[in-house]
């Protein structure tokens, strides 16, 4: 038997062979998977976390950079460096509709035109550019592409247009890679164990779905089919959004009922992201003032609570055992509550382990190298672009591949 089974193993690949593999959970620029990913509009901020006339640090994609919003308030993203003598220009200030560098007082225009330069000879500031980002908001979060040549339509997702309310999250700081949270979002059977503790999806054991999907123009619909012959589609839109229904909030009381979320997970770096999520909530007149009152309590738990990683670092330490952490309210009281903490911990654990999915379990066994370098033609630099294999579709949406993406379809599962 043992022979058998040894002559039955594949052979081992010599060391002089070369690899097929690419890894596209790294985003830095120039690898393929950095490449890729910067082909798309991504999550980079809450609205309400930019006020009028101020200027912060981002960090996105293993790339500093800086982000302000005008007095008149429009966001904008620039290069992280003055390029004068490389000052971070978060250190310097918004005047009207331009920025200026805190190190000699050079000011930039919203498009990267150098206005003003103290103690410089008249005209020269015309000769000098700061590298620009484009820069949108939509569903009050503040969007960013930070590809070559010009960015793809914006938005560069739907949302429902049925009258009612737009929620904007907390913004999480998550210690792992985007793409395990990304495959951690069409896991559907998890969430009748990891989430069961919150309450809201206890009963979901009883009857696990049966999980399929398609590809289509704008990325994969999933489907969870339970025995009952109820549907769940969510959607995941390349390369890293999700939109699904969920239930009501543990702690809402069922205020609201079941809303559509959005879940943006944008890059920081390779071992670090964003989690950036909206949700529209059908309620309007005077429910949906009685929805903003309870949220308001809701979220004045939320500020007094725990932060959700001290707790789990008790937990990976061993100062506090699984079941003792659940029952702790902390930070991240959304969606079911505990919930929250226990995901937090299991991506902790995914991220010691370096769990990273699969180049072809997300785009392919046609992806390669070749597909997603930067365009070359007679040595000159063309815009970056990572070229899907003919054999599959490049992804967007248009009206006719959204035509199916009726509000009612999302909601086939109660």
């Amino acid at each position: 038997m043992l022979m058998t089974a040894i002559d039955r193993a594949p052979p081992r690949r010599r060391a002089s062979e070369p690899r097929n593999d690419i890894d596209i959970a790294t985003t830095r620029p120039g690898t393929p998977g950095g490449t890729f990913m910067r082909q798309f509009w991504h999550a980079v901020c809450r609205s309400r976390d930019l006020p009028a006339g101020s200027v912060k640090p981002l960090r996105i994609m293993s790339e500093d950079f800086a982000i302000y919003r005008t007095q008149a308030g429009v966001p904008q993203v620039v290069a992280y460096r003055c390029p004068h003598r490389g000052a971070p220009l978060h250190l310097g200030w918004v005047e009207d509709e331009a920025i200026r560098c805190v190190y000699h007082g050079w000011k930039f225009d919203r498009c990267g035109q150098c206005v003003e330069q103290p103690a410089e000879e008249a005209g020269f500031a015309r000769k000098v550019m700061l590298k620009t980002y484009p820069t949108r908001e939509y569903l009050d979060l503040v969007f960013s592409y930070f590809g070559n040549g010009e960015p793809p339509p914006f938005p560069h997702f739907p949302h429902r247009t049925t009258p009612g309310l737009i929620q904007v999250w907390n913004a999480e700081h998550v210690p792992c890679n985007y793409l395990q949270s990304f495959e951690n979002s069409m896991d559907e059977v998890h969430v009748a164990f990891a989430h069961q503790p919150g309450g809201s999806h206890a009963k979901l054991a009883a009857d696990l779905p049966i999980i399929t999907a398609e590809e289509t123009d704008w990325g994969v619909l999933r489907f969870g089919t339970r025995r009952t012959g109820k549907v769940r589609q969510t959607l995941h839109y390349a390369p890293n959004l999700t939109r699904v229904i969920v239930p009501p909030l543990a702690g809402m009381d069922g205020v609201g009922g079941w809303s559509e979320i959005y879940f943006s997970f944008t890059p920081v770096d390779d071992e670090n992201h964003l989690w950036l999520i909206t949700s529209h909530v059908e309620v309007t007149g005077k429910d949906a003032e009685a929805y903003k009152a309870k949220r308001a309590e809701y979220d004045r738990r939320v500020a007094a609570a725990t932060p959700v990683m001290d707790v789990v670092r008790d937990l990976w330490s061993g100062k506090l055992r699984f079941a003792e952490g659940l029952r702790i309210p902390t930070s991240r009281w959304c969606r079911t509550s505990r919930c929250r903490l226990a995901r937090a911990a299991l991506r902790v654990a995914r991220a010691s382990a370096s769990a990273a999915p699969t180049p072809a379990s997300f785009f392919g066994a046609g992806f390669s190298r070749a597909n997603c370098a930067p365009s070359r033609k007679a040595g000159k630099p063309k815009s970056g672009r990572c070229r899907r294999p003919t054999s599959r579709r490049r992804w967007g949406f248009s009206a006719a591949s959204c035509a199916s993406l009726r509000p009612g379809v999302f909601l086939a599962f109660r």
